[in-house]
């Protein structure tokens, strides 16, 4: 199927739509020419919509595949973490810190210091008098209230509701 073809049928059928208006040119013959690109243009558009609906169900199909592939490597993940907690706990239990083979390293090691509260809202309180401990983050809009708001006619300055087209193949 040539796209290009579909591209020319479409420029043909809005030039001869064109020619509708002209009182000069014979309407029969704008009917008979529209009548014949017509039928060309939908038997095209019909072959480009079945290859979209083989390329959506070859896609649909991918992803099936990949979240299939997907679970498998969360499973084996999983089980390789818990592999990894029993020889953490076995090591620990005997005491053992560090085992050195030709094929593999295992060691406990120490992690970096992190901060845990006790109580973060006390900390918040301690922290409003020390400003350089908190991280302030700039307000983001609420779109979806603000689009509920609008819609129930709240009038919201620099803010309208705007949509546009979309197209489906089914």
């Amino acid at each position: 199927m040539n796209l290009f073809e579909m591209f020319e049928l479409s420029q043909q059928y809005r030039q001869v739509r064109e020619m509708c208006g002209d009182p000069e040119i014979d309407a029969q013959a704008v009917l008979d020419t529209l009548d014949g690109i017509a039928g060309e243009f939908q038997e095209k558009a019909d072959n480009i919509a079945c290859l979209v609906k083989e390329l959506e169900a070859q896609a649909k199909a991918m992803r099936a595949e990949s979240d299939a592939l997907a679970q498998r490597a969360k499973a084996r993940s999983a089980k390789a973490d818990r592999l990894k907690e029993f020889l953490y706990r076995q090591m620990a239990l005997a005491g053992v810190r560090k085992i050195e083979t030709p094929r593999n390293l295992l060691q406990i090691k120490k992690t970096p210091a992190s901060v845990r509260f006790e109580d973060e809202q006390g900390f918040l309180r301690w922290a409003a008098a020390h400003p350089e401990y908190l991280r302030q983050i700039p307000p983001q809009p609420d779109k979806t209230a603000i689009k509920e708001a609008v819609k129930a006619g709240t009038a919201i300055p620099g803010v309208s509701l705007e949509s546009g087209e979309t197209f489906s193949v089914k």
